[in-house]
């Protein structure tokens, strides 16, 4: 069933119109480079690969991405790198990663924390987890928040920041680096620090090292 929502429709849609070359992307590559730059990195839903073909040129990539839809346009190299299925079902090696990523990922899970904790053991020690979620807080965040709910039906865990804090809090990682995303149309966005971040963003990014 997971996998039947996540066809052409839903990767052809507007919001997921990505360029492997946007400037989001490249934002979110130097976020990973500045943690760990280099070694093993898997992509938890990677999509059409489009941040995979730009983290290539540093790190040894992986993807795992329940779409098979998604992979089909891909070229031979990057598509044998990615695994087809469900995170929530399949099992993941660990102590193999120095980087896992997951951006805008942990909201379509039904047991986000579980897959955390497993996220976790996949990282060798000191490996670090970079991602987002919608950020469900504050005026601005729980109405951008219900508006992606009403456009994207496959989000079940758009949780609160408290949530949040605590999924993360009790999965394996020892530190929390929380900072916020003002994101414009699918390729461009602004990272926001600061005490106001929590009230003025739309995403919570997040980095968060294993013990």
């Amino acid at each position: 069933m997971r996998r039947k929502a996540y066809d052409r429709s839903y990767f052809d849609s507007i919001l997921f119109r990505t360029k492997a070359a946007s400037q989001r992307n490249h934002q979110r590559l130097q976020l990973v480079l500045a943690c760990r730059p280099s070694g093993a990195l898997l992509e938890i839903g990677c999509g059409k690969g489009h941040l995979m073909q730009v983290a290539g040129f540093h790190y040894d990539v992986e993807g795992l991405e329940v779409s098979e839809h998604a992979t089909r346009d891909m070229a031979a190299d990057l598509r044998r790198r990615i695994r087809i299925g469900d995170v929530e079902q399949l099992s993941l090696p660990e102590d193999r990663y120095d980087v896992v990523i997951a951006f805008n990922v942990l909201e379509h899970l039904t047991s986000p924390a579980t897959v955390l904790t497993r996220l976790a053991l996949a990282l060798k020690p000191d490996g670090v987890l970079v991602g987002s979620v919608p950020l469900n807080y504050s005026l601005v965040g729980r109405v951008h928040t219900a508006l992606t709910n009403v456009f994207d039906r496959t989000h079940c865990s758009t949780l609160g920041l408290g949530e949040w804090r605590r999924a993360f809090d009790g999965s394996g990682f020892t530190r929390q680096d929380l900072f916020g995303e003002i994101q414009a149309g699918p390729n461009h966005a602004l990272y926001v620090r600061g005490p106001l971040w929590p009230h003025i963003s739309l995403n919570l990014m997040f980095v968060l090292t294993r013990a």
